[in-house]
């Protein structure tokens, strides 16, 4: 679950979209939902959405800060209340958060974006959300990406590559 990230946006074709990558690293049946602009809404998850996941990834933060950088407390309740619900609906499963990738464009408002990477941090530690961070993802070099905050197809194969490092484990022993 995420945004036009998680999408693949700008990857060239949605088979080189991290998502995709991940999917078939572990050879699992996936439905990706990467939804571009969207952000934390406690509202979007489906109580009664027909499938059911052993591993669970989210992957916001991004269009969180550009819209809340200078409103830490919505960006917090948003952040909050979508964890909170997803914990509720999936208690028992491995729930993997990626705190957001490097921005090239990162200029801050009255939170910065390592405060708000940091604060998602926060949160999914309190939840047992398995944390991975965004900024090992994909190297905060032009060459991997396609604009300010969207990888290209070389920066989509270094985040699956080094995701799929960071929670080899957990899904395995899941």
């Amino acid at each position: 679950m995420g945004d036009s990230i998680t999408q693949g946006w700008n990857s060239g074709v949605d088979s080189v979209s991290y998502a995709h990558l991940i999917s078939r690293h572990f050879n699992a049946d996936s439905v990706i939902q990467g939804i571009g602009g969207t952000r934390f809404n406690a509202n979007a998850l489906d109580a009664n959405f027909p499938f059911d996941p052993d591993v669970i990834i989210i992957a916001y933060g991004t269009n969180d800060w550009a819209a809340y950088k200078s409103n830490e407390s919505t960006f917090r309740s948003n952040l909050t209340a979508y964890l909170d619900k997803i914990t509720q609906l999936y208690p028992d499963k491995t729930i993997i958060g990626i705190s957001p990738i490097e921005r090239l464009d990162s200029t801050s408002g009255t939170m910065s974006f390592a405060s708000a990477c940091s604060i998602i941090e926060q949160e999914y530690t309190k939840r047992n959300i398995i944390v991975v961070d965004g900024s090992n993802l994909v190297p905060k070099d032009r060459q991997y990406y396609a604009d300010d905050v969207h990888p290209n197809a070389k920066g989509f194969t270094e985040y699956a590559e080094n995701l799929a490092a960071a929670i080899d484990k957990y899904v395995k022993e899941s």
